[in-house]
């Protein structure tokens, strides 16, 4: 029950005085009374590129593998350059990756990249990254406000090859 489970942590957050929160590596939806409890409060680091609103890489099974093969699969069928994947951190909102964008860091695709490579280069920039973010919360005493890409990551006309992507990357590592 999402309900009892949120009550659960609910309960040991307030035992230990916690302020904020940052999912790293959780791949399930945070139960609602969680969400509700700490607004703009709770932060979410994706191992990809985010443009909440509009298409990308977010959504149910994009994590991990599944996520950087999605990525791959979308630079290799798009008819534009595409050369980047990103770590992204966002709002915890009560879908899955839809909360304002508060930082991402760029991380290049090499052309022999597979998923695993690519991983490997997102996760010491996700690293960074997370220091970097919770030190300027820690200065501001909040999160940062949030942040709009200047254009967009996934344009009109590219929403089928992104879909077949995500498809394809969540078949080839159903598990993350």
């Amino acid at each position: 029950d999402p309900e009892k489970y949120g009550q659960a942590l609910l309960e040991i957050f307030k035992n230990h005085d916690v302020n904020f929160i940052s999912l790293n590596g959780w791949a399930f939806l945070l139960p609602e009374n969680v969400v509700e409890a700490y607004p703009d409060h709770i932060a979410n680091v994706h191992p990809g590129p985010l443009d909440p609103g509009h298409p990308d890489f977010g959504g149910k099974g994009m994590f991990w593998l599944s996520l950087h093969q999605a990525v791959l699969n979308f630079v290799r069928n798009v008819k534009r350059p595409f050369d980047n994947t990103a770590v992204t951190i966002i709002k915890v909102a009560k879908n899955y990756d839809e909360g304002g964008m508060l930082i991402y860091t760029e991380v290049p695709i090499l052309p022999e990249d597979t998923a695993e490579t690519l991983q490997e280069r997102v996760k010491e920039a996700e690293r960074k990254q997370n220091i970097d973010f919770w030190n300027k919360v820690e200065e501001l005493g909040k999160f940062p406000p949030v942040i709009q890409r200047e254009n967009r990551l996934i344009l009109p006309g590219e929403e089928q090859i992104l879909e077949k992507a995500k498809a394809d990357g969540i078949a080839m590592y159903p598990k993350g």
